[in-house]
């Protein structure tokens, strides 16, 4: 396995070791907002993600989303995580996904036990985690062609 820099030397790209994050053409590797590139399969592709604001295919969004490789149901207007009910996925359980992935803004919260429950009664897997880890894993899946949903609160 090759270094950072790729020259096995062991440095991060500034010639001196664990010096930091180097730069990739005039860019800090470490950025406010998460850029995505699009690997393989088609449909929809979150391209950044940064609190408040997501950008999927060329479109903008400041509302929470759920999005699946066909579609994006904008301004969707969940609960406060702790009083979410399934109903609050009802749109991304009516597109019979095999899992449901819940980014829920910049930190991990967990909804009720009950929520998470009801749905993997339904057959439908369920995963929490941040937004950005959302999105990021989102990608992954629709690269691979599987039946997801994503969830996404934006702050």
């Amino acid at each position: 396995m090759r270094d950072a820099d790729n020259t096995g030397t062991g440095t991060t790209g500034t010639g001196k070791a664990g010096t930091g994050p180097s730069n990739v053409k005039g860019r800090s590797l470490i950025s406010a907002t998460m850029q995505l590139d699009r690997e393989t399969g088609s449909g929809n592709f979150i391209r950044s993600y940064s609190a408040g604001e997501l950008r999927i295919n060329d479109a903008l969004f400041t509302n929470h989303v759920i999005v699946s490789a066909d579609d994006i149901i904008e301004n969707w207007s969940p609960a406060i995580i702790s009083e979410l009910s399934i109903a609050d996925f009802s749109v991304a359980i009516r597109s019979h996904p095999e899992l449901i992935i819940f980014g829920t803004g910049i930190e991990q919260i967990f909804p009720p036990a009950h929520v998470m429950t009801d749905i993997l009664r339904q057959g439908i897997g369920f995963e929490v985690m941040d937004t950005a880890a959302a999105c990021r894993t989102f990608n992954v899946l629709a690269g691979e062609r599987r039946r997801i949903a994503a969830a996404l609160m934006l702050r």
